[in-house]
């Protein structure tokens, strides 16, 4: 028998000083543009308040964003790129609602139930990833973007669902299935998202979420091989 060899984690380098002044930056712009969209509102605030909040000039703040819908929807963005990975990482022989809660828990355990706070007019502390979503009805380019976000996760979850169970390419079943794990996914964020603007204090997020899934569990049965 060969000796047992245990793979060690593959670990990041370090970032070199540029790479982390500029992801500093980066951060300290998401941060208070957070705040102010917070506290004046998304179209109320303007790409020249928040580089000036943040001391830079306009030029530098868009050599990180290309647009203010950017730096409102940067967590947003990061978030659905998370929950796609994670829901590709789960073992095989997870039924439906087993994948899709380990998916969300897994989630917040990552920080999204306590991530970067922003302070409300009303003294709450408010977790800033949901600082994009609070102005889907109000600002046409957010909701645009987080469309375009919706349609892409929703794509590559269909892909990814095709390839775990088995469906041949252009099946219908694998979408459905996605389209019920991201409709889950969207109750999470704006369930949340719509609680708090209410002023009432929501569930986690992996609950809001789990709940709702469980209402598309039964009809997914049939699909799942």
């Amino acid at each position: 028998m060969g000796d047992n060899v245990t793979e060690s984690p593959e670990v990041s380098p370090p970032l070199g000083r540029r790479e982390r002044k500029k992801a500093e930056t980066k951060q300290k712009i998401v941060e208070v543009a957070g705040q102010l969209f917070l506290s004046k509102g998304y179209d109320a605030t303007s790409v020249h308040e928040i580089a000036d909040a943040a001391d830079l000039a306009v030029g530098t703040l868009y050599l990180h964003f290309d647009s203010k819908a950017d730096i409102a929807l940067v967590q947003f963005r990061q978030w659905m790129t998370d929950f796609v990975d994670a829901i590709e990482s789960r073992p095989d022989g997870e039924s439906p609602d087993q994948m899709l809660a380990a998916t969300l828990h897994e989630l917040s355990d990552a920080g999204y139930r306590s991530s970067q706070q922003l302070q409300a007019e009303d003294g709450r502390r408010l977790p800033s990833v949901i600082i994009g979503i609070l102005f889907t009805e109000t600002a046409p380019e957010i909701s645009g973007l987080i469309y375009q976000m919706l349609i892409e996760a929703e794509q590559e979850v269909a892909s990814f669902f095709g390839r775990r169970l088995g469906y041949p390419v252009g099946a219908l079943e694998p979408l459905i299935i996605a389209s019920a794990f991201m409709a889950a996914w969207r109750v999470t964020v704006y369930g949340y998202a719509t609680m708090i603007a209410a002023g009432v204090d929501p569930p986690a997020p992996d609950e809001i979420g789990t709940r709702a899934f469980a209402a598309y569990v039964k009809g997914l049965e049939q699909f799942w091989t």
